[in-house]
């Protein structure tokens, strides 16, 4: 497997540029790497620097000659793994984001919101009157539940995406969903399924899988064999790597790519690193979170890859591309998944956004946004059957 790494950053016009030389990965020590090739082993390194710093490293190293664009990568087949570090400063308005969210005390209301939400089903964001006039939208009840259909107007979109909106599995949808979503089409002219899937406490894990297993004849006679991306965010990232597990072991269709928005993948919380993220993330608390987690488990144990797909078995599953910012607790699970498919040969996506908090990409107006609405819209457009 071939580690492809891009320069984001350009040299100094009066800079003399040094040696192309390949990034060293995690896998070996820096003297066996000078020839680029992928290496196996993590076990004799120690820990890496601290987590905040983490996604500013690949920027500053000269590319390998194999590197590519996004866009390119994306349309090509998945036999490489790929890295992006977003070099550029955080926004002006990504800024004022965390500074609003620090002053509102979004964080600290967490638990008592967590509480609020599993005592009783949350109702979802209507979707915005203009993606009414735009898209082609139908709703339907499913098993007492709303699922949404749109897809764009005037003729068959040839690409369809499943997804699964977040909300650490105790929260509904949310009118930023319905904006990110609303982006995606306009860029990729796919047509989309938001299944409003049941959510804890009145529901558990294996209410939620059983759903989606009755859902999946309607969906695929919606997809009519076109081809199809999964795509979560949050505790819906989780949900689409845990049901393309899930899918895989049952010996149904699977999507043609996975993409997984500052996805929840250990439902523990329980990662050391998480108390370092902790104290730069301005939106998730520990323990509320936690406390979602205990609602949806149900009697799954926590590390039932139903619920932390992060401990399932990664292999034979649709090429998959992670999306994270580096002040958001869950960033430690995305790392953990990239070293778990780099020590696997399993090749992968990786975007990371330094000092951009949790699902970022769903807050259309900021600048990184853009940028990764752009390049999750390139892999959606990459998928094949």
């Amino acid at each position: 497997m071939e580690l492809q790494i891009r320069e984001h950053r350009p040299a100094h016009p009066r800079q003399k540029k040094a040696p192309m030389r390949a990034w060293p990965t995690r896998e070996a020590p820096l003297s066996d790497r000078r020839d680029g090739r992928a290496p196996v082993s993590s076990s004799h390194l120690p820990q890496r620097r601290p987590w905040a710093r983490r996604g500013l490293s690949l920027a500053r190293w000269p590319p390998t000659q194999a590197a590519t664009t996004s866009a390119a990568f994306a349309c090509s087949p998945m036999n490489t793994s790929y890295e992006y570090t977003h070099a550029e400063p955080p926004s002006f308005l990504s800024k004022l984001c965390v500074l609003g969210f620090r002053l509102s005390g979004i964080k600290r209301q967490s638990a008592d919101k967590a509480r609020e939400a599993i005592d009783k089903d949350s109702l979802p964001a209507p979707i915005p009157a203009r993606m009414l006039a735009k898209f082609d939208v139908v709703q339907r009840e499913f098993e007492g539940r709303p699922v949404w259909t749109l897809s764009p107007k005037g003729g068959r979109s040839d690409k369809v995406v499943l997804y699964l909106h977040g909300g650490a599995y105790i929260a509904n949808i949310i009118r930023p969903h319905w904006s990110l979503i609303e982006c995606l089409i306009d860029q990729t002219q796919a047509s989309v399924m938001v299944p409003d899937y049941p959510l804890a406490s009145a529901a558990t894990c294996l209410d939620v899988f059983t759903y989606l297993d009755r859902l999946m004849p309607d969906f695929h006679r919606f997809r009519a064999n076109r081809p199809w991306t999964i795509m979560g965010d949050s505790a819906g990232g989780g949900l689409s790597y845990a049901w393309s597990q899930w899918l895989r072991n049952h010996g149904q269709p699977q999507a043609n790519r996975i993409i997984l928005l500052s996805p929840w993948l250990d439902i523990s919380t329980t990662n050391p690193k998480q108390l370092e993220i902790d104290r730069h993330d301005p939106m998730l608390p520990l323990m509320p979170v936690r406390m979602a987690a205990k609602a949806y488990v149900g009697d799954v144990p926590y590390d039932d890859y139903r619920v932390s797909p992060l401990f399932g078995d990664l292999q034979n599953l649709p090429p998959v591309s992670v999306f994270t910012g580096t002040y958001d607790i869950v960033n430690a699970d995305a790392h953990e998944l990239k070293d778990r498919l780099k020590s696997e040969h399993i090749p992968y996506n990786f975007y990371e956004y330094p000092k951009m908090f949790h699902v970022f990409m769903a807050l259309t107006f900021l600048k990184e946004a853009k940028v990764a609405i752009g390049q999750i819209s390139d892999l959606i457009r990459g998928a094949r059957d």
